[in-house]
C-alpha cells in the first residue's frame, strides 16, 4: 500500500527513537540560508528535513519493557516490516501461498547468552512463511531439525580471525564467550565467514564488524529481504518476551538502530522516483 509511505514513517519513527534518549537541551542552530542562529532542539532540526524519499523501514531498539501488541521496537518491529513489505519472488507472502521460503542469514559481530527457545521465537518472527502464524511456530526447540535446514550463523573460525589482513588482533571485532559461543544447539548453525569461492576479491580477510540479516528466496538466486544494522545477536539487542502481571512485555536491555529493504520496498522507490 503506497499510502504507507505518504505519512513518513521513516521520519516518525527516527523521531520517536532519538526521543528515547531525552536529550532536549536547546541549542544555536543556523537556519538554512540564514546567518541567523535559532535555540532548537536536535529532534527540531531532524525535522526540518525532508524524508518522503526515505523508503526503507528503521528498526530501533529502545531499552525498557513494552506491550507486544505494539511491533514499534526489536524483533517485533522486524517481524511486522517482513510481514508488510516482504514478499515471494511472485509477488505473494510465502506463507499464504504455502510456498517454500529460503534460509536465513544471520551475520553480526557479537554473540549473546543465547537460549534454544528464544531462537526458536526469534527465527519463527522472522521467517517469510512463518511470521504471519498465530499458533505455535514452525521452528520450535523440539524440532531442532527445521532450525538446522532454514538458519545460517555467519561467525568467522579462529583460522580466519588469523589470516585475516588485522591477525589476531582483528579478533577484538568479534567478542564472543566460549560460554555464548559454544552452546550445543548452536554448533550446527554456523557458517564460515569467508570462501574463495563466493569471495573473489578476498574482503573476507577483513574481520566483520557489520552486522547483517537476511533472508534468501527458496532457490537461493535473491533476496527477500535484508537488514543492515547495529543489533547484534543477543536478546538484549533485539528484545525477548517476558510475561508479566499486565501480559507479556518485549524486553530490551540495548539501543540500537538498523535500516530494513526488500524488493517490495525497493520497487515502490523506483516508481516514486520515475
Amino acid at each position: 500500500d503506497e499510502s504507507f509511505w505518504q505519512s513518513c514513517p521513516f521520519e516518525e519513527t527516527l523521531v520517536a527513537y532519538l526521543d528515547t534518549y531525552r536529550y532536549r537541551k536547546r541549542i544555536l542552530w543556523p537556519e538554512a540560508g540564514s546567518r541567523i542562529s535559532v535555540p532548537q532542539t536536535f529532534i527540531d532540526v531532524v525535522r526540518r528535513y525532508d524524508f518522503n524519499t526515505a523508503y526503507a523501514v528503521l528498526i530501533p531498539s529502545v531499552p525498557g519493557r513494552y506491550s507486544t501488541r505494539r511491533s514499534l521496537w526489536g524483533y517485533l518491529k522486524l517481524k511486522k516490516a517482513v510481514k508488510d513489505f516482504a514478499s515471494s519472488n511472485h509477488g505473494h507472502c510465502a506463507q499464504e501461498t504455502n510456498s517454500p521460503t529460503g534460509n536465513i542469514v544471520c551475520q553480526f559481530s557479537s554473540m549473546g547468552s543465547l537460549t534454544n527457545k528464544w531462537l526458536h521465537d526469534f527465527v519463527s518472527a522472522i521467517d517469510l512463511r512463518t511470521c504471519r502464524l498465530t499458533h505455535a511456530p514452525m521452528y520450535s526447540s523440539s524440532n531442532p531439525t527445521a532450525m538446522t535446514r532454514k538458519l545460517r550463523l555467519v561467525w568467522p573460525t579462529v583460522e580466519e580471525v588469523r589470516n585475516s589482513i588485522q591477525g589476531y588482533a582483528g579478533g577484538d571485532c568479534v567478542p564472543g564467550t566460549v560460554k555464548n559461543v559454544s552452546k550445543a544447539f548452536l554448533r550446527p548453525l554456523y557458517h564460515r565467514w569467508s570462501g574463495t569461492r563466493v569471495d573473489p576479491t578476498r574482503k573476507g580477510r577483513c574481520v566483520p564488524h557489520v552486522k547483517t540479516y537476511l533472508q534468501m528466496s527458496s532457490g537461493g538466486g535473491s533476496v527477500e529481504w535484508l537488514v543492515l544494522t547495529s543489533h547484534n545477536l543477543s536478546r538484549a539487542a533485539w528484545g525477548e518476551v517476558q510475561n508479566s502481571a499486565d501480559g507479556p512485555k518485549l524486553f530490551m536491555r540495548h539501543w540500537e538502530l538498523g535500516v530494513f529493504i526488500s524488493p517490495k520496498v525497493l520497487q515502490v522507490a523506483a516508481k516514486a522516483a520515475a
